[in-house]
């Protein structure tokens, strides 16, 4: 049984796999041979398999499809809707920086309410962690990996640059993250305050390293981290090497504080101007 279908559109699974709706039923892709896809059923390995089939072929800008074989089940319009919603999610938590929060409530301002209703909130969540996941790259185990960052973690979620510097030194690499406004901040601050912390370091650095500085907010003073270094050792040649990279990003303000370096670490809270 042939038959030229009308109601049809292409789907996209929150796997970000190929899949065509046609009529209620939804069909995933088998194979494709030149300009001719071949398709099956979603439920062709439930219990019961379901045998049907389609092929499509563009031309001019259009979509055919052709029913090759009938369904053993009823179309489900709603079961359609639902795919379309779970896909929705996972897309726009692939494409945007948003919160999970922020993405539901982007996606369910276009979606009727009884879709939405076909997955529970906790399910949307899991949609949307998965696909996070997913999109988070393996931890580098060589420090060479480090040579070229990925331009989604050299930027805030603002889309400022993040990372101000990556330095190769003799025994590793010195990455240096802030942005602009905090670089400025703290080279016209008076007071630093500065910091190492060991646990958390990645894998191929021995440190993190912040350093604080305080910020007026109104007639409110507060201390916020303005910079953030990844060290790959805890001695004076690194620290050295860091401070002078944090001094070359930021020429035109005050100096940094290439004096308080020491052989144990970073010493004093604070550096005079030029």
């Amino acid at each position: 049984m042939d038959s030229i279908m009308e109601n049809r559109k292409l789907v996209q699974t929150s796997k970000r796999k190929k899949m065509i709706s046609v009529d209620g039923f939804l069909y995933y892709a088998n194979r494709k041979i030149d300009a001719k896809t071949y398709w099956e059923c979603q439920y062709r390995r439930s219990p019961g398999i379901c045998k049907g089939r389609a092929i499509s072929e563009c031309a001019g800008g259009t979509l055919d499809v052709r029913v090759t074989a009938g369904h053993t089940h009823e179309p489900s319009a709603l079961k359609v809707a639902s795919s379309e919603f779970r896909a929705d999610l996972s897309n726009r938590a692939f494409t945007t920086c948003e919160s999970t929060e922020s993405v539901i409530r982007s996606v369910a301002s276009h979606t009727e309410p009884e879709i939405q209703s076909t997955l529970t909130r906790g399910a949307q969540i899991k949609v949307i962690i998965r696909r996070r996941r997913k999109q988070i790259p393996r931890e580098p185990t060589d420090g060479d990996d480090y040579k070229s960052i990925d331009d989604r973690y050299q930027q805030t979620l603002g889309g400022e640059k993040f990372l101000q510097t990556n330095i190769a030194t003799p025994d590793g690499r010195i990455l240096i993250f802030s942005t602009a406004s905090n670089m400025r901040h703290l080279s016209l601050a008076k007071i630093w305050l500065m910091d190492g912390t060991f646990v958390t370091a990645p894998t191929n650095f021995a440190q993190v390293f912040s350093i604080h500085s305080n910020i007026n907010e109104g007639n409110v003073r507060r201390f916020v981290p303005l910079v953030f270094m990844l060290l790959p050792r805890k001695n004076e040649a690194t620290y050295k090497t860091a401070f002078e990279g944090l001094s070359e990003r930021d020429s035109g303000h005050r100096a940094f504080p290439l004096d308080r370096v020491r052989g144990n670490g970073v010493q004093g809270n604070g550096h005079s101007g030029k």
